[in-house]
């Protein structure tokens, strides 16, 4: 029922019916295992799915104890994880789409099952196409707040995560001890390795407990992590067929470019009609990754753009000539356009007051460029301000100069020569700094009566396993 949204009994007590593409009508019958009536319910609040019993059905005994291995007990379907809209099922490809656009977000939100979506891997991911964040159905169930046991061997396993029908999941509560009636525990799944990623960047993956792997709050680590994803998202789009990126476009377009637009824009030109009231921000500002959605899309489009021209060189004249390609290239190259984001500078007058997850909008897309300055340079710099391979002087040089350069791209100006010369000239006074410290620290050493390697400490390498 896609208007209730109910996952459970359809509302209409009518027959159905349906109307085929070439407007044959069919007759549709629906038959199960278990035929719910409601007319056999003598009360209407009863409990459970269906409302068939109430309490005064059960004999109560308060020695009664649950395990789900005592006999009439087993599991207790705790509801379902997801799918609950339609667009909840995706293809891989699709998927691993948009949780690049969001930043990593989705990843967290999602399983894979066993049915696929025309012979592609399907998963399913019950977070907002136009946000990252789960949606409003995912919240109202119990599925979502279930947290994981991990590598936490502290914590024991009560909830299982199943397949039903090889397309949807639920939980089943499974516990291994009685619980007397009162009692309390708290529901933990385990995600098992397909987490694993996830847990890493969080901070308590197995690397990070055993090895000592920084979580995303390392920037060296954060930023070989999104290196990697970047990498493997080139990777896909040079792999596209014509049908992945028909189906992928068109995907991007419904799904999250065209509410991200909306909400973007309508909030840039309603800070434009307000001169910027300081009230409106709080009231109309559009989820925080959009922003940065935004972004990823404008860095996606430029790889998407070579794909396209390489598919389009590669078809032949037949298919060139039929309506239906036409029209879908048209469609992409309308959604490529779309996704250019060459005017950023209408977000300067906010984007000190507007906050994505506590941080101002200002830093968090400076830095989100400064990693697109990265990833581009990525052969040419190594490992990145991972403290065994560049010196505090070096860090901070590198980290000055990609907030130099993306806060030019940031700026409106109709001179872009002058925009240039003045960005190389306030790396090239960075660089002149840097060059200053780095005589200063070794005139100290070498002045030190006693050799205290302290006065050299922003020359210093740290080895990788060495602790702040």
């Amino acid at each position: 029922d896609s208007e209730s949204n109910s996952i459970y009994v359809h509302h209409s007590q009518l027959p159905l019916d349906a109307k085929m593409m070439d407007g044959n009508e069919i007759a549709v019958k629906i038959t199960g295992t278990h035929i719910f009536d409601p007319k056999t319910v003598a009360n209407i609040n009863g409990i459970g799915f269906l409302g068939l019993h109430s309490e005064s059905d059960y004999e109560p005994d308060e020695k009664e104890m649950f395990c789900s291995y005592y006999e009439g007990c087993g599991l207790v379907d705790i509801g379902r994880y997801g799918p609950f809209l339609k667009e909840d099922r995706k293809t891989e490809l699709n998927f691993n789409i948009k949780n690049f656009i969001f930043a990593n977000e989705p990843a967290g939100w999602n399983f894979g099952v066993e049915e696929k979506i025309r012979e592609h891997n399907q998963i399913v991911d019950v977070t907002d196409d136009a946000t990252g964040d789960p949606h409003g159905l995912t919240k109202s169930n119990i599925p979502m707040y279930v947290n994981e046991v991990g590598h936490n061997k502290d914590l024991e396993q009560n909830v299982l995560a199943q397949e039903v029908d090889d397309r949807t999941v639920h939980y089943f509560l499974h516990l291994d001890k009685p619980m007397k009636k009162g009692e309390t525990t708290e529901l933990l799944v385990d995600y098992l390795d397909g987490y694993e990623r996830t847990r890493e960047r969080k901070g308590y993956g197995k690397a990070n407990i055993e090895s000592g792997l920084q979580s995303d709050e390392c920037d060296a680590a954060r930023i070989l992590r999104n290196y990697k994803e970047r990498e493997d998202i080139e990777e896909t789009i040079a792999s596209m067929s014509e049908d992945d990126m028909q189906t992928c476009m068109h995907f991007i377009k419904t799904r999250i470019l065209n509410p991200v637009l909306r909400s973007t824009n309508a909030f840039i030109r309603s800070w434009e009609n307000r001169m910027g009231r300081s009230d409106h921000a709080k009231v109309l500002t559009p989820p925080p990754r959009q922003w940065v959605a935004r972004r990823r899309m404008h860095w996606l489009k430029e790889r998407l753009e070579v794909r396209v021209g390489i598919l389009r060189r590669s078809v032949t004249e037949a298919k060139i000539g039929s309506a239906r390609l036409v029209w879908d290239v048209a469609e992409t190259e309308d959604v490529l356009l779309k996704m250019e984001w060459d005017s950023m500078y209408q977000i300067l007058p906010f984007m000190d007051k507007v906050f994505v997850n506590g941080n101002r909008l200002v830093s968090v897309m400076v830095e989100e460029i400064s990693e697109e300055l990265l990833f581009a340079t990525s052969k040419q710099l190594p490992k990145p301000f991972d403290h065994s391979h560049w010196c505090p002087i070096s860090t901070k040089l590198l980290r000055e100069t990609l907030h130099c350069i993306a806060a030019s791209i940031l700026c409106k100006t109709d001179d872009i020569v002058d925009l240039h010369t003045k960005m190389v000239q306030s790396v090239m006074n960075l660089a002149k700094s840097a060059g200053e410290a780095v005589v200063k620290a070794c005139d100290n050493l070498n002045s030190s009566a006693l050799r205290s390697y302290d006065s050299a400490e922003n020359l210093c390498f740290r080895s990788p396993d060495h602790e702040e």
